[in-house]
């Protein structure tokens, strides 16, 4: 009544619900013209998921974005997004993805060199999309199931494989068609999709298949960093979104 819109932020992804998964989908499918977007953590890696009605699975309705995070887990380069959203709707319009190159950052830390972070294109322009809706998401996703086999090298797919890895130079090889049909997040939508159509247990599970690891100087298997390594990322992961404007002091 209030003309009211919400964003839902949960660190974990609808899939660690378990039980409780199908209660919180059908709450927000029941607010779907309050809910505008989710907002998760946890997979430490970047992508989205596409939520489309639970009557009919046919009309997507919000998005589900994970945006990395800034600490190298699972050996992936430090990475923040910036969403852009309309003011008057809280539409979500674009994002722009920033990322660190840590071995670059190590090895310039060491020769007293500032570190440099890159950023990627406007979500936008990556996919050649007019805007980052449902409904837009869930067309780009399908047309990645289009092809013969899991390597296609298309310029769209490639860009959402580089932001998955955050541009790791040597990193798991990332299945199109499992990440392609990931996106759409039931299981029952997979289920009318061409190329999605074989079961949970057919694919890689879909915890499993969001982590993409790279090499990297820090071990995914060397226990908790050093502190002093901590607070430097941090500092330079501030120090970014200040120089970006992002952050006032």
């Amino acid at each position: 009544e209030r003309g009211q819109k919400v964003y839902v932020l949960h660190h974990h992804s609808q899939d660690d619900l378990n039980q409780y998964k199908g209660i919180f989908n059908k709450l927000l499918d029941d607010f779907s013209d309050i809910v505008i977007a989710e907002f998760a953590g946890h997979a430490h890696t970047t992508f989205h998921r596409v939520k489309r009605d639970l009557r009919t699975y046919t009309k997507p309705v919000r998005v589900e974005f994970f945006a990395g995070s800034g600490t190298p887990a699972d050996n992936l380069n430090p990475t923040f997004r910036v969403y852009k959203y309309d003011t008057q709707t809280f539409e979500i319009l674009d994002w722009t993805q920033h990322y660190l190159d840590i071995d670059q950052a190590n090895a310039n830390h060491t020769a007293g060199l500032p570190v440099v972070w890159y950023t990627d294109p406007p979500a936008t322009e990556m996919y050649g999309i007019s805007d980052v809706s449902a409904k837009s998401l869930d067309r780009l996703a399908q047309s990645w199931l289009v092809g013969p086999n899991a390597s296609d090298t298309s310029r769209t797919w490639r860009a959402y494989a580089n932001q998955m890895s955050r541009h790791c130079k040597e990193h798991a090889p990332i299945n199109r068609i499992q990440e392609a049909c990931g996106i759409f997040a039931y299981e029952d939508v997979r289920a009318h999709i061409p190329g999605c159509e074989t079961s949970q247990a057919d694919r890689q599970s879909d915890h499993d298949h969001q982590r993409a690891t790279c090499r990297a100087l820090y071990p995914v298997n060397s226990g908790p960093l050093p502190a002093e390594v901590m607070s430097r990322l941090l500092t330079e992961l501030f120090t970014a979104a200040v120089e970006k404007d992002l952050v006032e002091l």
